[in-house]
C-alpha cells in the first residue's frame, strides 16, 4: 500500500498476518529492543497511547522497521519479544503516560484506558491480544488471569444475582504451549433462576479450538460461568474482565 491506509480487504479473515506499511519518514522504532504500538488516526500511523479513547483504539504492533519509509504490522498472534525484556507469564498494557509503549501494570486513573496487548508465554515468545479496552471508571472490573488445567471443570463468578442481571465478559482463551488462543465474549443473563448464555468470537489463532465449553449457572446469590475443558493437551489460561450492564432487577 502507498498511502498507509488499511483496508477491510486487507485484514479479512486473518488479523494475525503481518502487513506492510508504507508512509514516508514513519519515525517508528526497530521492535528488536522495545515494542511499538500504534494506530492510524485517519490521515497516518502514529503511536497509540492509553491516556484518551480516540488514541487506544483499532491498535496494531509494528514487528519489522524494514526502512525509514516501510514497516510491517501485527494485530494479534504469536510473535517474538526477544530482547524486549520482558516478563514472562505476565499481561501487557498500552502504556497511558508513554505513546507506543507498553506496561506491566493496569491503568487505574480515572479516564485512562485498559487495553491488554500482550501476553507474554515466555521471555521470547509472546502473544498480541485482540481484546476490547474499556475506560478506567470505579465501576468496571479489570482484566483477570485464571490458570485452568485440562480435562477439568470449574467456574468464575461473574455477578451477583440479586442486583446483576446481564454481564458481559470479554475473554482471552490461551493455550500457552501451542500458542493457540481463542477470543470473544460471552454475554450472561439470567431471570432469578435461570440462566443463558451467548457467545460471540472476535478472533481465532491455530486450529479451532472445540474442547472448551463455556456455560452459565447461579449458586445461592452467585452468578457463575462455568468451564468445562477435555483433551485440549496442555493446562490453559484464561483472560478476561466483566462488565456489569445497568440493567434494573
Amino acid at each position: 500500500m502507498t498511502d498507509g491506509l488499511i483496508r477491510p480487504e486487507q485484514i479479512d479473515g486473518d488479523l494475525g498476518t503481518l502487513v506492510t506499511v508504507t508512509q514516508v519518514g514513519h519515525g517508528f522504532t526497530d521492535p528488536t529492543s522495545s515494542v511499538c504500538v500504534v494506530r492510524h488516526n485517519g490521515s497516518q500511523w502514529v503511536k497509540a497511547q492509553a491516556n484518551l479513547p480516540e488514541n487506544a483504539e483499532a491498535i496494531w504492533v509494528v514487528i519489522e522497521v524494514v526502512s525509514a519509509d516501510v514497516f510491517k504490522i501485527k494485530k494479534v498472534g504469536q510473535i517474538d519479544i526477544t530482547g524486549w525484556g520482558l516478563t514472562a507469564g505476565t499481561v501487557y498494557f498500552l502504556d497511558p503516560d508513554t505513546a507506543g509503549a507498553i506496561t506491566s501494570t493496569k491503568p487505574s486513573t480515572t479516564g485512562d484506558i485498559v487495553v491488554a496487548v500482550l501476553y507474554t508465554h515466555t521471555v521470547t515468545e509472546g502473544e498480541l491480544l485482540h481484546l476490547i479496552g474499556y475506560l478506567v471508571t470505579s465501576t468496571v472490573d479489570p482484566y483477570t488471569q485464571q490458570d485452568l488445567f485440562d480435562n477439568d471443570s470449574t467456574y468464575i463468578v461473574v455477578g451477583d444475582k440479586t442486583s446483576d442481571k446481564v454481564v458481559l465478559i470479554d475473554y482471552s482463551f490461551q493455550l500457552p504451549i501451542s500458542g493457540r488462543q481463542r477470543n470473544g465474549r460471552l454475554t450472561v443473563s439470567h431471570d432469578g433462576s435461570n440462566t443463558t448464555i451467548d457467545e460471540d468470537y472476535f478472533y481465532e489463532e491455530g486450529d479451532e479450538i472445540t474442547t472448551v465449553t463455556f456455560g452459565a449457572a447461579i449458586s445461592a446469590n452467585e452468578l457463575r460461568v462455568t468451564i468445562v475443558t477435555s483433551s485440549v493437551g496442555e493446562n490453559p489460561k484464561l483472560i478476561y474482565r466483566t462488565l456489569i450492564l445497568p440493567i434494573a432487577a
